[in-house]
Protein backbone atom coordinates (compact mmCIF):
# COMPACT_ATOMS: atom_id res chain seq x y z
CA UNK A 1 0.00 0.00 0.00
CA UNK A 2 2.92 2.30 0.61
CA UNK A 3 4.44 2.09 -2.56
CA UNK A 4 0.80 2.56 -4.18
CA UNK A 5 0.52 5.61 -1.90
CA UNK A 6 4.02 6.86 -3.23
CA UNK A 7 2.92 6.16 -7.30
CA UNK A 8 -0.06 7.87 -6.75
CA UNK A 9 1.60 11.26 -5.71
CA UNK A 10 4.55 11.16 -7.75
CA UNK A 11 1.95 10.79 -10.80
CA UNK A 12 0.23 13.66 -9.47
CA UNK A 13 3.26 15.79 -8.41
CA UNK A 14 4.14 14.82 -12.72
CA UNK A 15 0.52 16.23 -13.39
CA UNK A 16 0.83 19.69 -11.36
CA UNK A 17 4.16 20.13 -12.46
CA UNK A 18 2.34 20.34 -16.09
CA UNK A 19 -0.30 22.27 -14.54
CA UNK A 20 2.19 25.18 -13.56
CA UNK A 21 3.55 25.49 -17.11
CA UNK A 22 -0.17 25.75 -18.93
CA UNK A 23 -0.68 28.49 -16.15
CA UNK A 24 2.74 30.14 -16.95
CA UNK A 25 1.86 29.72 -20.71
CA UNK A 26 -1.50 31.52 -19.85
CA UNK A 27 0.69 34.52 -17.77
CA UNK A 28 2.50 35.18 -20.99
CA UNK A 29 2.43 38.57 -22.66
CA UNK A 30 -1.09 38.07 -24.66
CA UNK A 31 -0.64 41.56 -26.15
CA UNK A 32 -3.60 41.05 -28.57
CA UNK A 33 -5.52 43.85 -26.92
CA UNK A 34 -2.75 46.35 -27.21
CA UNK A 35 -0.32 47.09 -30.63
CA UNK A 36 3.48 47.27 -31.36
CA UNK A 37 6.13 49.98 -32.47
CA UNK A 38 8.95 50.88 -30.08
CA UNK A 39 7.69 54.35 -29.68
CA UNK A 40 4.58 53.16 -28.65
CA UNK A 41 5.45 50.71 -26.22
CA UNK A 42 8.23 52.91 -25.05
CA UNK A 43 5.14 55.07 -23.74
CA UNK A 44 3.90 52.13 -21.60
CA UNK A 45 1.52 51.94 -24.37
CA UNK A 46 -0.54 54.04 -23.90
CA UNK A 47 -1.42 54.78 -27.69
CA UNK A 48 -4.94 54.81 -28.81
CA UNK A 49 -4.98 58.38 -28.59
CA UNK A 50 -1.69 59.44 -30.24
CA UNK A 51 -1.59 56.23 -33.18
CA UNK A 52 0.51 58.63 -35.59
CA UNK A 53 2.88 56.69 -37.20
CA UNK A 54 3.34 53.50 -39.38
CA UNK A 55 2.20 51.55 -36.21
CA UNK A 56 -1.14 53.44 -35.95
CA UNK A 57 -3.25 50.42 -37.54
CA UNK A 58 -2.52 47.77 -34.54
CA UNK A 59 -3.70 50.73 -31.84
CA UNK A 60 -6.13 52.75 -33.55
CA UNK A 61 -6.96 52.65 -37.51
CA UNK A 62 -8.12 56.00 -37.71
CA UNK A 63 -4.39 57.00 -36.52
CA UNK A 64 -3.82 56.04 -40.23
CA UNK A 65 -5.23 59.77 -41.28
CA UNK A 66 -2.64 61.58 -39.68
CA UNK A 67 0.27 60.05 -41.71
CA UNK A 68 1.04 62.67 -44.29
CA UNK A 69 3.68 60.78 -46.03
CA UNK A 70 3.85 57.24 -47.38
CA UNK A 71 5.62 54.88 -44.89
CA UNK A 72 6.60 51.69 -43.93
CA UNK A 73 7.82 50.38 -41.19
CA UNK A 74 9.31 47.06 -39.09
CA UNK A 75 9.53 45.98 -35.56
CA UNK A 76 11.62 43.55 -34.29
CA UNK A 77 11.54 41.90 -30.96
CA UNK A 78 13.08 39.83 -28.59
CA UNK A 79 12.34 38.25 -25.45
CA UNK A 80 12.71 36.48 -22.29
CA UNK A 81 10.65 35.22 -19.73
CA UNK A 82 10.99 33.45 -16.78
CA UNK A 83 8.42 31.78 -14.14
CA UNK A 84 9.53 30.84 -11.16
CA UNK A 85 8.03 28.41 -8.13
CA UNK A 86 8.68 29.03 -4.46
CA UNK A 87 9.44 25.87 -1.72
CA UNK A 88 7.08 23.58 -1.07
CA UNK A 89 7.32 24.06 3.36
CA UNK A 90 7.47 20.59 4.79
CA UNK A 91 4.59 19.65 6.01
CA UNK A 92 2.75 16.17 7.05
CA UNK A 93 -0.14 14.52 5.38
CA UNK A 94 -2.21 11.03 5.48
CA UNK A 95 -2.19 9.33 2.24
CA UNK A 96 -3.94 6.10 2.80
CA UNK A 97 -3.10 5.31 5.75
CA UNK A 98 1.01 6.46 5.29
CA UNK A 99 2.11 9.49 7.07
CA UNK A 100 4.60 11.68 4.74
CA UNK A 101 6.65 14.53 5.20
CA UNK A 102 6.10 16.09 2.02
CA UNK A 103 8.55 18.93 0.41
CA UNK A 104 10.05 20.27 -2.49
CA UNK A 105 13.04 22.95 -3.56
CA UNK A 106 12.16 26.29 -5.35
CA UNK A 107 12.57 26.23 -9.40
CA UNK A 108 12.40 28.14 -12.19
CA UNK A 109 11.91 28.10 -16.28
CA UNK A 110 13.58 30.55 -18.74
CA UNK A 111 12.46 31.26 -22.35
CA UNK A 112 13.67 33.30 -24.86
CA UNK A 113 13.17 34.10 -28.44
CA UNK A 114 12.85 36.68 -30.51
CA UNK A 115 10.84 37.55 -33.67
CA UNK A 116 9.72 39.94 -36.02
CA UNK A 117 6.65 41.49 -34.64
CA UNK A 118 5.41 44.11 -37.01
CA UNK A 119 5.55 44.95 -40.75
CA UNK A 120 3.59 47.67 -42.49
CA UNK A 121 2.98 49.91 -45.23
CA UNK A 122 0.77 53.01 -45.73
CA UNK A 123 0.23 55.58 -48.44
CA UNK A 124 -1.76 58.45 -47.87
CA UNK A 125 -4.21 60.13 -50.89
CA UNK A 126 -6.09 63.29 -50.81
CA UNK A 127 -9.99 63.80 -53.07
CA UNK A 128 -10.39 67.13 -52.06
CA UNK A 129 -11.92 67.46 -48.06
CA UNK A 130 -11.60 63.36 -48.20
CA UNK A 131 -8.49 61.96 -46.73
CA UNK A 132 -7.69 58.29 -47.37
CA UNK A 133 -5.03 56.40 -45.88
CA UNK A 134 -4.81 52.55 -47.00
CA UNK A 135 -2.33 50.16 -45.12
CA UNK A 136 -1.65 46.65 -45.47
CA UNK A 137 0.49 45.14 -42.28
CA UNK A 138 1.69 42.11 -40.19
CA UNK A 139 1.31 41.59 -36.67
CA UNK A 140 2.51 38.81 -34.56
CA UNK A 141 -0.36 38.78 -32.10
CA UNK A 142 0.75 35.78 -29.91
CA UNK A 143 4.60 35.15 -29.88
CA UNK A 144 4.58 30.97 -28.99
CA UNK A 145 8.53 30.63 -30.53
CA UNK A 146 10.29 30.24 -27.64
CA UNK A 147 13.13 28.09 -26.18
CA UNK A 148 14.50 27.23 -22.91
CA UNK A 149 13.71 25.24 -20.02
CA UNK A 150 13.97 24.72 -16.42
CA UNK A 151 16.10 24.44 -13.58
CA UNK A 152 15.63 20.96 -11.76
CA UNK A 153 12.55 20.42 -9.38
CA UNK A 154 13.04 18.19 -6.77
CA UNK A 155 10.29 16.51 -4.53
CA UNK A 156 10.60 14.37 -1.76
CA UNK A 157 8.37 12.18 0.39
CA UNK A 158 9.49 10.69 3.63
CA UNK A 159 7.74 7.69 4.60
CA UNK A 160 7.54 7.90 8.43
CA UNK A 161 5.87 4.64 9.06
CA UNK A 162 9.20 2.86 7.57
CA UNK A 163 11.61 5.85 6.91
CA UNK A 164 11.85 5.73 3.54
CA UNK A 165 12.88 8.68 1.45
CA UNK A 166 11.84 8.72 -1.79
CA UNK A 167 13.17 11.26 -3.69
CA UNK A 168 12.09 12.87 -7.07
CA UNK A 169 13.99 15.17 -9.49
CA UNK A 170 12.03 17.06 -13.05
CA UNK A 171 13.87 19.08 -15.83
CA UNK A 172 12.08 20.12 -18.81
CA UNK A 173 13.60 21.56 -22.13
CA UNK A 174 11.20 23.22 -23.89
CA UNK A 175 11.38 24.16 -28.07
CA UNK A 176 8.83 26.08 -30.05
CA UNK A 177 8.70 27.76 -33.26
CA UNK A 178 6.43 30.11 -34.77
CA UNK A 179 2.87 32.05 -33.28
CA UNK A 180 -0.15 33.40 -34.38
CA UNK A 181 -0.05 35.87 -36.89
CA UNK A 182 -2.60 38.81 -37.67
CA UNK A 183 -2.57 39.78 -41.52
CA UNK A 184 -4.76 42.83 -42.05
CA UNK A 185 -5.79 45.71 -44.49
CA UNK A 186 -6.56 49.20 -42.92
CA UNK A 187 -8.20 52.05 -43.73
CA UNK A 188 -8.13 56.00 -42.04
CA UNK A 189 -10.77 58.09 -43.69
CA UNK A 190 -11.71 62.14 -42.75
CA UNK A 191 -13.61 64.87 -44.07
CA UNK A 192 -12.75 66.94 -41.21
CA UNK A 193 -9.63 67.66 -39.99
CA UNK A 194 -10.35 67.39 -36.59
CA UNK A 195 -12.64 63.94 -36.80
CA UNK A 196 -11.04 60.46 -37.67
CA UNK A 197 -12.24 56.95 -38.36
CA UNK A 198 -10.62 53.67 -39.33
CA UNK A 199 -11.46 49.89 -40.11
CA UNK A 200 -8.99 47.35 -39.73
CA UNK A 201 -9.87 43.96 -41.67
CA UNK A 202 -7.91 40.89 -40.40
CA UNK A 203 -6.72 37.80 -40.72
CA UNK A 204 -6.05 35.38 -37.98
CA UNK A 205 -3.27 32.10 -38.75
CA UNK A 206 -1.03 30.55 -37.08
CA UNK A 207 1.19 27.02 -37.68
CA UNK A 208 3.16 26.66 -34.16
CA UNK A 209 4.99 23.84 -33.52
CA UNK A 210 6.52 22.39 -30.18
CA UNK A 211 8.86 20.07 -29.01
CA UNK A 212 8.76 19.42 -24.72
CA UNK A 213 11.50 16.70 -23.38
CA UNK A 214 11.23 15.78 -19.68
CA UNK A 215 13.71 14.04 -17.74
CA UNK A 216 12.86 12.61 -14.79
CA UNK A 217 15.02 10.89 -11.82
CA UNK A 218 14.34 8.94 -8.59
CA UNK A 219 16.46 7.50 -5.88
CA UNK A 220 14.96 5.65 -2.97
CA UNK A 221 16.41 5.90 0.56
CA UNK A 222 15.86 3.66 3.35
CA UNK A 223 17.92 4.13 6.64
CA UNK A 224 20.97 2.04 5.44
CA UNK A 225 21.59 2.98 1.79
CA UNK A 226 20.00 5.11 -1.10
CA UNK A 227 19.33 3.48 -4.78
CA UNK A 228 18.51 5.16 -8.16
CA UNK A 229 15.64 3.79 -10.13
CA UNK A 230 17.30 5.22 -13.10
CA UNK A 231 15.95 8.49 -14.93
CA UNK A 232 13.02 8.01 -17.92
CA UNK A 233 13.14 10.66 -20.96
CA UNK A 234 10.11 11.85 -22.42
CA UNK A 235 9.38 13.99 -25.74
CA UNK A 236 5.95 15.46 -26.43
CA UNK A 237 5.49 16.65 -29.98
CA UNK A 238 2.51 18.94 -31.08
CA UNK A 239 1.63 20.78 -33.97
CA UNK A 240 -1.35 23.41 -34.37
CA UNK A 241 -2.70 25.13 -37.00
CA UNK A 242 -5.16 28.27 -36.19
CA UNK A 243 -7.55 30.16 -38.58
CA UNK A 244 -10.25 33.44 -37.98
CA UNK A 245 -11.12 36.75 -38.88
CA UNK A 246 -12.03 39.97 -37.23
CA UNK A 247 -12.73 43.69 -37.77
CA UNK A 248 -11.16 46.42 -35.59
CA UNK A 249 -13.09 49.49 -35.72
CA UNK A 250 -11.50 52.99 -34.40
CA UNK A 251 -12.06 56.84 -34.26
CA UNK A 252 -10.21 59.91 -33.25
CA UNK A 253 -11.15 63.20 -31.98
CA UNK A 254 -9.23 66.49 -32.17
CA UNK A 255 -11.29 69.40 -30.25
CA UNK A 256 -8.28 70.90 -29.73
CA UNK A 257 -5.01 71.15 -31.14
CA UNK A 258 -3.47 69.86 -27.64
CA UNK A 259 -5.99 67.62 -26.50
CA UNK A 260 -7.38 64.11 -28.48
CA UNK A 261 -9.28 61.58 -27.74
CA UNK A 262 -9.40 57.76 -29.19
CA UNK A 263 -11.66 54.69 -28.63
CA UNK A 264 -10.98 51.41 -30.98
CA UNK A 265 -13.19 48.34 -30.79
CA UNK A 266 -12.27 44.91 -31.71
CA UNK A 267 -14.87 42.54 -33.07
CA UNK A 268 -15.10 39.00 -31.28
CA UNK A 269 -14.56 35.81 -33.52
CA UNK A 270 -14.36 32.35 -33.93
CA UNK A 271 -10.75 30.96 -34.55
CA UNK A 272 -10.83 27.00 -35.72
CA UNK A 273 -8.13 25.12 -34.49
CA UNK A 274 -6.80 21.42 -35.54
CA UNK A 275 -3.98 20.27 -33.24
CA UNK A 276 -1.64 16.86 -33.30
CA UNK A 277 0.82 15.25 -31.64
CA UNK A 278 2.70 12.48 -30.26
CA UNK A 279 3.95 11.25 -27.04
CA UNK A 280 5.68 8.40 -27.65
CA UNK A 281 4.52 5.86 -28.45
CA UNK A 282 0.99 7.27 -28.59
CA UNK A 283 -0.83 9.80 -30.58
CA UNK A 284 -3.74 12.27 -30.86
CA UNK A 285 -5.46 14.67 -33.19
CA UNK A 286 -7.85 17.23 -32.18
CA UNK A 287 -10.61 19.81 -33.48
CA UNK A 288 -11.94 22.47 -32.06
CA UNK A 289 -12.74 26.54 -31.97
CA UNK A 290 -12.11 29.62 -29.65
CA UNK A 291 -14.31 31.71 -29.23
CA UNK A 292 -12.47 34.96 -29.19
CA UNK A 293 -14.05 37.49 -27.06
CA UNK A 294 -14.20 41.34 -28.16
CA UNK A 295 -11.95 44.40 -27.12
CA UNK A 296 -13.21 47.86 -26.45
CA UNK A 297 -10.33 50.69 -25.42
CA UNK A 298 -10.14 54.16 -24.84
CA UNK A 299 -7.42 56.95 -24.56
CA UNK A 300 -6.49 60.95 -24.16
CA UNK A 301 -3.40 62.73 -25.34
CA UNK A 302 -2.40 66.03 -23.99
CA UNK A 303 0.26 68.20 -25.85
CA UNK A 304 1.22 70.83 -23.43
CA UNK A 305 3.74 72.51 -25.44
CA UNK A 306 5.51 71.48 -28.68
CA UNK A 307 8.13 69.20 -26.79
CA UNK A 308 5.71 67.06 -24.06
CA UNK A 309 3.09 64.58 -24.88
CA UNK A 310 0.75 62.68 -22.19
CA UNK A 311 -1.35 60.00 -22.77
CA UNK A 312 -3.50 57.43 -21.01
CA UNK A 313 -5.44 54.55 -22.07
CA UNK A 314 -7.85 51.85 -20.73
CA UNK A 315 -8.34 48.57 -22.80
CA UNK A 316 -10.89 45.70 -21.70
CA UNK A 317 -11.41 42.16 -23.48
CA UNK A 318 -13.99 40.11 -22.06
CA UNK A 319 -12.57 36.81 -21.53
CA UNK A 320 -15.08 35.49 -19.35
CA UNK A 321 -17.64 34.86 -22.17
CA UNK A 322 -14.93 33.51 -23.78
CA UNK A 323 -15.15 29.46 -24.84
CA UNK A 324 -13.07 27.15 -25.71
CA UNK A 325 -14.41 23.88 -27.70
CA UNK A 326 -12.14 20.96 -28.62
CA UNK A 327 -12.70 17.55 -29.89
CA UNK A 328 -10.45 14.47 -30.08
CA UNK A 329 -11.27 12.65 -33.31
CA UNK A 330 -8.24 10.22 -32.68
CA UNK A 331 -6.25 8.17 -30.50
CA UNK A 332 -3.69 5.95 -31.79
CA UNK A 333 -2.19 3.69 -28.90
CA UNK A 334 -0.40 0.58 -29.77
CA UNK A 335 -3.26 -2.22 -30.48
CA UNK A 336 -6.20 0.51 -30.50
CA UNK A 337 -8.41 1.89 -33.16
CA UNK A 338 -10.95 3.10 -31.14
CA UNK A 339 -11.48 6.91 -31.00
CA UNK A 340 -13.07 9.54 -28.54
CA UNK A 341 -14.88 12.60 -28.35
CA UNK A 342 -14.49 15.02 -25.84
CA UNK A 343 -15.47 18.79 -25.29
CA UNK A 344 -13.70 21.01 -23.14
CA UNK A 345 -15.32 24.66 -22.63
CA UNK A 346 -13.08 27.16 -20.98
CA UNK A 347 -12.36 27.19 -17.09
CA UNK A 348 -15.22 28.97 -14.99
CA UNK A 349 -12.41 30.52 -13.34
CA UNK A 350 -11.21 33.23 -16.42
CA UNK A 351 -12.32 36.85 -15.88
CA UNK A 352 -12.41 39.53 -18.36
CA UNK A 353 -8.28 41.27 -18.48
CA UNK A 354 -7.65 44.73 -18.65
CA UNK A 355 -4.88 47.45 -19.11
CA UNK A 356 -4.27 50.63 -17.57
CA UNK A 357 -1.26 52.45 -19.02
CA UNK A 358 0.30 56.04 -18.86
CA UNK A 359 3.26 57.16 -20.67
CA UNK A 360 5.08 60.32 -22.10
CA UNK A 361 7.05 61.71 -24.43
CA UNK A 362 9.70 64.52 -24.24
CA UNK A 363 10.90 65.70 -28.00
CA UNK A 364 14.31 68.02 -28.09
CA UNK A 365 14.55 70.07 -31.94
CA UNK A 366 18.55 69.73 -32.50
CA UNK A 367 19.59 68.76 -36.08
CA UNK A 368 17.89 66.14 -35.74
CA UNK A 369 14.55 65.05 -33.57
CA UNK A 370 15.95 63.23 -30.44
CA UNK A 371 13.04 61.77 -28.45
CA UNK A 372 12.55 60.77 -25.00
CA UNK A 373 9.73 58.16 -23.52
CA UNK A 374 8.82 56.53 -20.43
CA UNK A 375 5.59 54.57 -19.50
CA UNK A 376 3.45 52.34 -16.19
CA UNK A 377 1.24 49.97 -16.55
CA UNK A 378 -1.14 47.72 -15.15
CA UNK A 379 -2.20 44.43 -16.82
CA UNK A 380 -5.19 42.37 -15.32
CA UNK A 381 -4.46 39.05 -16.39
CA UNK A 382 -7.61 36.61 -17.46
CA UNK A 383 -6.40 33.78 -15.12
CA UNK A 384 -7.09 34.51 -11.64
CA UNK A 385 -5.14 33.40 -8.08
CA UNK A 386 -6.24 30.61 -6.46
CA UNK A 387 -6.89 30.98 -2.68
CA UNK A 388 -5.81 28.15 -0.04
CA UNK A 389 -9.10 28.94 2.17
CA UNK A 390 -11.87 28.08 -0.33
CA UNK A 391 -13.24 28.70 -3.88
CA UNK A 392 -12.90 31.99 -3.60
CA UNK A 393 -10.56 34.00 -6.47
CA UNK A 394 -8.42 37.02 -6.62
CA UNK A 395 -7.81 39.02 -9.34
CA UNK A 396 -4.45 38.69 -10.67
CA UNK A 397 -2.59 41.61 -12.11
CA UNK A 398 0.97 42.70 -13.23
CA UNK A 399 2.96 45.28 -13.33
CA UNK A 400 5.36 46.78 -15.32
CA UNK A 401 7.76 50.06 -16.76
CA UNK A 402 9.22 51.01 -19.86
CA UNK A 403 11.47 53.33 -21.06
CA UNK A 404 12.35 54.33 -24.66
CA UNK A 405 14.23 56.65 -26.60
CA UNK A 406 14.48 57.44 -30.69
CA UNK A 407 15.62 59.77 -33.27
CA UNK A 408 14.51 61.08 -36.45
CA UNK A 409 16.05 62.05 -39.98
CA UNK A 410 14.32 63.26 -42.72
CA UNK A 411 13.81 59.79 -44.63
CA UNK A 412 13.61 57.36 -41.45
CA UNK A 413 12.90 56.91 -38.15
CA UNK A 414 15.07 54.76 -35.64
CA UNK A 415 13.34 53.81 -31.89
CA UNK A 416 14.06 51.59 -28.76
CA UNK A 417 12.11 50.72 -25.90
CA UNK A 418 12.34 48.28 -23.31
CA UNK A 419 9.29 46.45 -21.25
CA UNK A 420 9.68 45.19 -18.34
CA UNK A 421 6.77 43.23 -16.58
CA UNK A 422 6.19 41.14 -13.14
CA UNK A 423 3.60 39.51 -11.10
CA UNK A 424 3.46 37.11 -8.37
CA UNK A 425 0.72 34.23 -8.89
CA UNK A 426 -0.47 31.57 -6.75
CA UNK A 427 -2.08 27.99 -6.95
CA UNK A 428 -2.63 24.17 -6.22
CA UNK A 429 1.37 23.47 -6.29
CA UNK A 430 0.57 19.68 -4.42
CA UNK A 431 -2.16 17.95 -4.43
CA UNK A 432 -2.90 14.05 -3.84
CA UNK A 433 -5.71 11.12 -3.83
CA UNK A 434 -7.11 11.33 0.01
CA UNK A 435 -8.26 8.02 1.55
CA UNK A 436 -12.09 8.60 -0.13
CA UNK A 437 -10.26 8.81 -3.61
CA UNK A 438 -10.68 12.59 -4.00
CA UNK A 439 -8.32 14.79 -5.37
CA UNK A 440 -7.46 17.28 -2.24
CA UNK A 441 -4.71 20.66 -2.95
CA UNK A 442 -2.33 20.79 0.26
CA UNK A 443 0.09 23.43 -0.70
CA UNK A 444 -0.16 26.92 -2.09
CA UNK A 445 3.30 28.73 -3.20
CA UNK A 446 3.84 32.48 -4.95
CA UNK A 447 5.15 31.89 -7.63
CA UNK A 448 7.04 35.18 -8.95
CA UNK A 449 6.85 35.55 -12.73
CA UNK A 450 9.03 37.76 -15.00
CA UNK A 451 9.20 39.22 -18.54
CA UNK A 452 11.92 41.62 -20.59
CA UNK A 453 11.07 42.55 -23.91
CA UNK A 454 12.88 44.98 -26.41
CA UNK A 455 11.15 46.76 -29.30
CA UNK A 456 13.34 47.54 -32.07
CA UNK A 457 11.34 50.26 -35.03
CA UNK A 458 12.36 51.43 -37.84
CA UNK A 459 9.79 54.08 -40.04
CA UNK A 460 10.99 55.03 -43.37
CA UNK A 461 9.73 57.62 -45.09
CA UNK A 462 8.82 58.68 -48.88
Amino acid sequence: MRIWAFLVVTLLADVCAGQADLRNSLLQDLSVSIGSGARAMGMGGAFIAVADDATAASWNPAGLCVLEKPEVSVVWKPYSRVAGSSPLQVQEERVFGTVLLISSNAASTVLNGSTVDFISGAYPVQFGKLRLVPQINYQRAIQLGLHGGSSPGIFRLLDLNSGVENISQTISKSDVTGGIDLWSASIGFSFDPRIFLGVSVNRWTGNPKSELTLTFERTTCSPDECSSEGSRVTKEFIEENYDGANINIGALVRPHRKFRIGVVYKTPFEMELFRSGTTAPFGFMEIGKIEWPSTIGAGISIVPNDALTISADYTRTGWSSARYVLQRIGDQFPGSIEDETRNWPTSSDQTNSSQKRLGAEYVFLRKYIISLRAGIFKDRQLATRAQPDGPAKETLNFLGWTLGAGITFPRISLDVAFVRETGEFSGCDFFFVDDFGSHQCRSFGNNQYESSRVFVSSIFYF
